[in-house]
Protein backbone atom coordinates (compact mmCIF):
# COMPACT_ATOMS: atom_id res chain seq x y z
CA UNK A 1 0.00 0.00 0.00
CA UNK A 2 1.32 3.65 -0.62
CA UNK A 3 2.22 5.78 2.23
CA UNK A 4 0.77 8.64 0.23
CA UNK A 5 -2.63 6.41 0.17
CA UNK A 6 -2.69 4.73 3.75
CA UNK A 7 -2.09 8.02 5.28
CA UNK A 8 -4.40 10.70 3.01
CA UNK A 9 -3.30 13.88 4.83
CA UNK A 10 0.68 13.20 4.51
CA UNK A 11 0.30 14.68 0.32
CA UNK A 12 -1.07 18.03 2.00
CA UNK A 13 1.12 18.38 4.62
CA UNK A 14 4.30 17.89 2.07
CA UNK A 15 2.61 20.57 0.12
CA UNK A 16 2.30 22.67 3.36
CA UNK A 17 5.40 22.29 4.78
CA UNK A 18 7.93 22.36 1.40
CA UNK A 19 7.32 25.20 -0.87
CA UNK A 20 9.81 24.18 -3.54
CA UNK A 21 7.89 22.02 -5.98
CA UNK A 22 10.88 20.14 -7.12
CA UNK A 23 11.35 19.62 -2.98
CA UNK A 24 8.09 18.26 -2.57
CA UNK A 25 8.41 15.81 -6.00
CA UNK A 26 11.51 14.38 -4.55
CA UNK A 27 10.03 13.75 -0.90
CA UNK A 28 7.23 11.82 -2.72
CA UNK A 29 9.60 9.97 -4.99
CA UNK A 30 11.09 8.69 -1.56
CA UNK A 31 7.93 7.84 -0.32
CA UNK A 32 7.53 5.80 -3.59
CA UNK A 33 10.69 4.08 -3.14
CA UNK A 34 10.25 3.31 0.40
CA UNK A 35 7.01 1.52 -0.87
CA UNK A 36 8.23 -0.06 -3.30
CA UNK A 37 11.71 -1.50 -1.14
CA UNK A 38 8.50 -2.93 1.32
CA UNK A 39 6.81 -4.81 -1.04
CA UNK A 40 9.99 -6.33 -2.13
CA UNK A 41 10.84 -7.02 0.58
CA UNK A 42 7.85 -8.70 1.51
CA UNK A 43 7.63 -10.74 -1.52
CA UNK A 44 11.21 -11.63 -0.72
CA UNK A 45 10.28 -13.38 2.28
CA UNK A 46 7.56 -15.34 0.52
CA UNK A 47 9.71 -16.56 -2.07
CA UNK A 48 12.29 -17.08 0.45
CA UNK A 49 9.97 -19.57 2.80
CA UNK A 50 8.22 -21.26 -0.53
CA UNK A 51 11.77 -21.68 -1.85
CA UNK A 52 13.16 -23.33 1.45
CA UNK A 53 14.65 -26.73 1.28
CA UNK A 54 12.50 -27.87 4.45
CA UNK A 55 9.70 -29.44 3.86
CA UNK A 56 8.15 -28.03 7.45
CA UNK A 57 9.11 -24.19 5.70
CA UNK A 58 7.63 -24.28 2.26
CA UNK A 59 5.18 -27.02 2.81
CA UNK A 60 3.37 -26.05 5.83
CA UNK A 61 0.27 -24.81 3.88
CA UNK A 62 0.21 -27.68 1.59
CA UNK A 63 0.75 -30.35 4.20
CA UNK A 64 -2.97 -28.43 5.56
CA UNK A 65 -4.17 -29.27 3.03
CA UNK A 66 -3.29 -32.93 2.68
CA UNK A 67 -4.06 -34.11 6.26
CA UNK A 68 -8.12 -32.91 4.98
CA UNK A 69 -7.67 -35.12 1.67
CA UNK A 70 -6.53 -38.17 4.25
CA UNK A 71 -9.14 -37.47 6.22
CA UNK A 72 -11.30 -37.74 3.42
CA UNK A 73 -9.80 -40.70 2.13
CA UNK A 74 -9.67 -42.65 4.91
CA UNK A 75 -13.09 -41.75 6.44
CA UNK A 76 -15.39 -42.01 3.70
CA UNK A 77 -13.35 -44.52 1.31
CA UNK A 78 -11.01 -47.01 3.10
CA UNK A 79 -12.90 -47.33 6.43
CA UNK A 80 -16.25 -48.42 4.74
CA UNK A 81 -14.09 -51.15 2.62
CA UNK A 82 -12.48 -52.24 5.83
CA UNK A 83 -16.22 -52.30 7.13
CA UNK A 84 -17.42 -54.58 4.18
CA UNK A 85 -14.63 -57.13 4.97
CA UNK A 86 -16.27 -57.45 8.18
CA UNK A 87 -13.42 -54.64 10.38
CA UNK A 88 -14.65 -51.85 12.29
CA UNK A 89 -11.97 -48.81 12.41
CA UNK A 90 -13.61 -45.50 14.36
CA UNK A 91 -13.49 -42.65 11.77
CA UNK A 92 -10.48 -40.07 12.26
CA UNK A 93 -11.48 -36.85 14.24
CA UNK A 94 -9.95 -33.44 13.84
CA UNK A 95 -10.18 -31.02 16.69
CA UNK A 96 -12.13 -27.88 15.90
CA UNK A 97 -9.46 -25.46 15.47
CA UNK A 98 -7.79 -27.20 12.45
CA UNK A 99 -11.19 -26.64 10.68
CA UNK A 100 -10.86 -23.21 11.66
CA UNK A 101 -7.41 -22.66 10.57
CA UNK A 102 -7.99 -24.90 7.36
CA UNK A 103 -10.89 -22.27 6.57
CA UNK A 104 -8.61 -19.40 7.37
CA UNK A 105 -6.16 -20.84 4.70
CA UNK A 106 -8.55 -21.60 1.80
CA UNK A 107 -9.91 -18.31 2.04
CA UNK A 108 -6.82 -16.55 2.06
CA UNK A 109 -5.49 -19.07 -1.33
CA UNK A 110 -8.80 -18.04 -2.74
CA UNK A 111 -8.82 -14.50 -1.81
CA UNK A 112 -5.30 -14.57 -3.48
CA UNK A 113 -6.19 -15.85 -6.31
CA UNK A 114 -9.08 -13.11 -6.83
CA UNK A 115 -6.45 -10.13 -5.99
CA UNK A 116 -4.57 -11.24 -9.17
CA UNK A 117 -7.11 -11.95 -11.35
CA UNK A 118 -8.34 -8.39 -11.20
CA UNK A 119 -7.44 -5.01 -11.75
CA UNK A 120 -7.88 -2.58 -8.66
CA UNK A 121 -8.21 0.98 -8.78
CA UNK A 122 -8.11 3.06 -5.75
CA UNK A 123 -8.91 6.65 -6.12
CA UNK A 124 -9.28 6.55 -10.36
CA UNK A 125 -5.11 5.30 -9.86
CA UNK A 126 -4.17 1.43 -10.90
CA UNK A 127 -3.20 0.09 -7.58
CA UNK A 128 -2.59 -3.78 -8.56
CA UNK A 129 -2.40 -4.66 -12.22
CA UNK A 130 -4.29 -8.17 -13.41
CA UNK A 131 -1.64 -10.60 -12.74
CA UNK A 132 -2.78 -12.04 -16.96
CA UNK A 133 -2.32 -8.49 -18.39
CA UNK A 134 1.25 -7.75 -16.43
CA UNK A 135 2.32 -11.19 -17.56
CA UNK A 136 0.60 -9.84 -21.68
CA UNK A 137 2.77 -6.48 -21.22
CA UNK A 138 5.72 -7.82 -20.26
CA UNK A 139 5.50 -10.47 -22.91
CA UNK A 140 5.02 -7.28 -25.47
CA UNK A 141 8.54 -6.10 -24.76
CA UNK A 142 8.01 -3.50 -21.61
CA UNK A 143 11.63 -2.81 -21.32
CA UNK A 144 13.18 -4.19 -17.75
CA UNK A 145 14.99 -1.89 -15.39
CA UNK A 146 18.56 -3.26 -14.49
CA UNK A 147 18.20 -3.04 -11.05
CA UNK A 148 22.33 -2.40 -10.42
CA UNK A 149 21.83 0.94 -11.99
CA UNK A 150 20.43 3.19 -9.81
CA UNK A 151 19.98 5.81 -12.67
CA UNK A 152 17.56 2.97 -14.35
CA UNK A 153 15.89 2.75 -11.26
CA UNK A 154 15.42 6.51 -10.32
CA UNK A 155 14.12 7.06 -14.06
CA UNK A 156 11.89 3.86 -13.78
CA UNK A 157 10.92 5.42 -10.71
CA UNK A 158 10.23 9.12 -11.69
CA UNK A 159 7.87 7.12 -14.96
CA UNK A 160 5.84 5.37 -12.06
CA UNK A 161 5.54 8.27 -10.07
CA UNK A 162 3.98 10.21 -13.34
CA UNK A 163 1.96 7.21 -14.36
CA UNK A 164 0.28 6.95 -10.70
CA UNK A 165 0.16 11.06 -10.41
CA UNK A 166 2.13 11.22 -7.34
CA UNK A 167 4.49 13.78 -9.20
Amino acid sequence: MNILELIPGIGSIIDKVIPDPNKKTELKLELAKLDAAEATERLGVLKNMMGHKSLFVAGGIPALIWLVVLYILFNHIVFPLLGGFGLHVEPIALPEGYWTLLQTVIVGLFGKKVIDGNEWRWNGKLVSPAKDAAKIAAVKGKPSVDYNDPAAVDARLREIARETGIE
